[in-house]
């Protein structure tokens, strides 16, 4: 950051299960400072399956972010902190250096009802995943509901879209290479955010089973068009159209996500710079 004066640097995602919000705060202000007030901090509930590795407590999400949320905002803001969650514990945790920058907080998160605690205590939210225009509509609409609920302008909160974009003239074999993340990814997904695809419950667990067995019918349960809700591939033009569609629906921001899965047959570099080249100018 110390060779650049405008991008911005943004952590997507850290979470308070495996890591402690005061932790959190010490790291953000620094990051913060060093940057000159770039620095932006992402949080969400992060893999299930490390935090039942590193020992993490099951307790409810919702409940426990908006609490990991206040405690950060109130370190960064140089107050004396006490709060004590199922979670963490701070007894007058104080931060021992001044931020002078503010650090915007954004929430990752797919559920409805953890969209609409994003319009409550939100900076800005991180839709993973998801890039068919209805649902990223339908799930900024639930972050609208909740920032007018709690009396803030929903205007004010950032809309990031975090979704897979690939620029290629080869969809075939990026899609290949990527159908079975992907296949995880829907997998993975909570009921709400497979309401907003059109997806039954039935098809996550379908996908589910078929990984484990190592089935081969992938094609089958994640055809195209699944394949094209929660992933942008394939040439400029398409790519030029899809991203558009998004800022129709009302995404303001748009994190490229570039998975280890592609990296033999794609080079990130250039993917980057076509998007940066053959995208963006062209997005109204």
């Amino acid at each position: 950051m110390e060779r650049t004066s405008r991008l911005q640097l943004g952590l997507g995602v850290a979470n308070a299960y495996t890591r402690h919000p005061a932790t959190l705060a010490r790291a953000a202000g620094t990051l913060a400072e060093l940057s000159g007030g770039r620095f932006i901090l992402g949080l969400g509930a992060g893999e299930l399956a490390l935090r039942d590795r590193v020992g993490a407590p099951r307790v409810p999400f919702l409940p426990t972010i908006k609490p990991t949320f206040e405690a950060i905002r109130g370190l960064l803001q140089g107050r004396s902190v006490s709060v004590q969650t199922g979670l963490f514990e701070l007894r007058d945790a104080k931060l021992d250096f001044t931020v002078s920058h503010p650090v915007p907080l954004y929430l990752a998160t797919r559920d409805l009802n953890g969209l609409r605690v994003a319009g409550e205590i939100a900076d800005g939210v991180i839709l993973g995943d998801i890039c068919e225009p209805g649902a990223v509509k339908a799930q900024i609409a639930h972050v609208h509901e909740g920032a007018r609920d709690a009396a803030r302008d929903p205007g004010g909160i950032q809309i990031v879209s975090w979704v897979i974009t690939i620029v290629t003239g080869d969809r075939h074999t990026a899609v290949q290479r990527l159908r079975p993340m992907l296949a995880r990814t829907v997998a993975t997904m909570v009921p709400s955010a497979l309401q907003v695809l059109g997806l039954p419950p039935t098809a996550a667990q379908s996908i589910r089973k078929a990984l484990a067995d190592g089935s081969t019918n992938l094609e089958q349960l994640m055809p195209d068009n699944l394949i094209d809700n929660v992933a942008i591939i394939g040439d400029e033009p398409y790519c030029r159209r899809r991203v558009q569609s998004l800022k129709d629906a009302g995404a303001t921001q748009l994190a490229m996500r570039m998975p280890m899965d592609l990296a033999r047959v794609l080079d990130y570099r250039s993917n980057i710079r076509s998007f940066a080249a053959d995208v963006l100018p062209h997005i109204a």
